[in-house]
């Protein structure tokens, strides 16, 4: 959360001062895959995006609740912002997952920027414009980066689609809302192509009837789909690739390994994905968060602390809690107990003003407590058995996955631990606590490295079967923007063949 936002303030510097970055070599993208872009038959791209990015509105009032730092946004720091952005507790208070059909909170859309109310003006800061941009190169046009009236783009686009998610809940929730994407966007390609069809046999020059055949053809063969996936989504994707769209079995239990998303899906980007989680979610639930400038609104930790996923983003593994002299603790994260002893998160002392506005009526402080309780109970027992889900071996993954990740600026991998009045207050600044990686998610995470980092001589021994990794010199964010990136994930998607149905 914190690098995202911080390059809306980065961004806004630079905008502000006129600066731009030296010219390097980059390859010349359109030179080189512009034939190639051309190619009408091949699989449909779907674009996952990551925590904070889908803009959020109220379903009635359509105001925004996360996506704009405007006047007219919801704030944080007021009751009526709080309850907004906040998961209800209605939700948390249940094993069940709940009826998004229902929510008064929807995503309405992936965002392409952050609006910044600066001076009485408004910036639009990009945020995935530049996934968009880049897949735009090799011809894949999505619907929310391409003017709809251009010529560019018509009812019968099939190439690329965006899945937009309500970022803040269970990702196992999230990946049975991707199955459902993937039907409705097979039918809606259906039928855009088919009219597509009929139109070119209706132009009957011989030009249009070979390109109808050849798409008629690829109809009746079937498809895949592409997906590249960036964050907290590419745990969406492997989610929904081992499970398709079975949820979370509600009696506890482990589900079964079935790949039901493999039949559709082909290949799988996953960009700077946590798949061992990162340590900003702790520092996020403990501390909240701040963009920095005083002009942008605080993220109170009790209102984050009502996000199933960011407890799902917790860091997994050895070694993670050290105390102040750097020796091992036995701290387990995801033990209820730990947070309410030391008062984190939803516990913390000012933290019951929120609970106050989140539980409306239940005016005795202990009852609040008990309710946040039982709440974060719920919400930890489904992120252990999340995790679970997406880490138990797997063999024989039928679809490719690829990995783009960074090693090149110094992240969080470890929290130490001070003792304070009896209680344990997490410090995440000493230079010891930090790893390789993108300034959010380590390398190790990124790979989803399950050696003990006594054996990092060994062979890679991965909870996911990589079929090709690229590390880049870059952040968590330009990982998308990277012109190696662009070069590579276009080879792959259009100079590399699919996997035949």
């Amino acid at each position: 959360m914190r690098t995202l936002l911080s390059l809306t303030v980065v961004t806004f510097a630079l905008l502000a001062c006129g600066c731009s970055s030296p010219r390097s070599h980059t390859p010349e993208i359109r030179r080189l895959y512009g034939e190639a872009s051309k190619r009408r038959i091949r699989n449909p791209v779907i674009v996952v995006h990551g925590i904070l990015g889908a803009r959020l509105e109220h379903r009635e009032t359509r105001q925004t609740v996360w996506g704009a730092f405007t006047s007219s946004a919801a704030d944080p720091e007021t009751r009526d912002g709080a309850v907004r952005l906040a998961v209800p507790f209605a939700d948390l208070l249940t094993q069940r997952a709940p009826d998004l059909a229902r929510a008064s909170v929807i995503a309405t859309g992936p965002l392409e920027a952050i609006k910044l109310g600066l001076l009485f003006a408004v910036v639009n800061v990009g945020v995935y414009r530049d996934i968009l941009k880049t897949l735009g190169v090799g011809g894949y046009r999505d619907p929310v980066g391409v003017d709809p009236s251009s010529p560019q783009y018509s009812l019968d686009h099939f190439t690329c689609f965006t899945f937009f998610y309500d970022w803040r809940r269970d990702n196992s929730v999230n990946a049975v809302e991707f199955g459902r994407f993937l039907k409705n966007t097979r039918a809606r390609i259906d039928r855009g192509a088919r009219r597509r069809v009929e139109r070119l046999r209706d132009e009957g020059t011989p030009e249009a009837r070979a390109e109808a055949d050849e798409l008629a053809a690829w109809l009746e063969a079937g498809y895949r789909f592409d997906v590249v996936a960036h964050s907290m989504g590419g745990l969406v994707t492997r989610y929904f690739l081992r499970y398709g769209d079975a949820p979370l079995p509600e009696d506890g239990s482990a589900p079964e390994v079935t790949w039901a998303g493999a039949a559709e899906l082909d290949r799988v980007v996953l960009v700077g994905t946590p798949s061992l989680g990162s340590m900003d979610a702790l520092q996020n639930l403990v501390k909240g968060f701040s963009p920095g400038p005083p002009l942008l609104p605080e993220y109170p930790a009790a209102i984050l602390g009502t996000m199933t996923s960011i407890y799902q983003l917790l860091p997994r593994g050895e070694g993670l809690v050290v105390d102040e002299a750097g020796a091992p603790m036995d701290v387990d994260l995801f033990d209820v107990d730990v947070w309410d002893q030391n008062d984190w998160g939803l516990f913390a002392p000012d933290a019951d003003e929120f609970l106050r506005w989140f539980l409306p009526g239940v005016d005795d402080r202990a009852e609040r407590r008990s309710r946040a309780r039982a709440a974060l109970t719920n919400v930890l027992a489904r992120t252990r058995r999340f995790h679970r889900a997406i880490d138990r071996p797997a063999p024989g993954c039928p679809v490719e996955m690829r990995l783009f990740a960074a090693d090149t600026e110094p992240t969080i991998a470890r929290v130490r631990m001070l003792e304070r009045d009896g209680k344990l207050v997490p410090t995440f600044d000493d230079a010891d606590l930090y790893e390789p990686g993108d300034a959010t998610v380590t390398r190790r995470s990124a790979l989803a490295d399950l050696r003990p980092r006594s054996e990092g001589q060994d062979w890679l021994r991965a909870a996911v079967a990589w079929d090709g990794v690229t590390f880049l010199p870059d952040d968590h964010i330009g990982l998308t923007k990277n012109p190696i990136f662009t070069d590579n994930v276009l080879f792959y998607l259009l100079q590399q063949p699919p996997r035949a149905r």
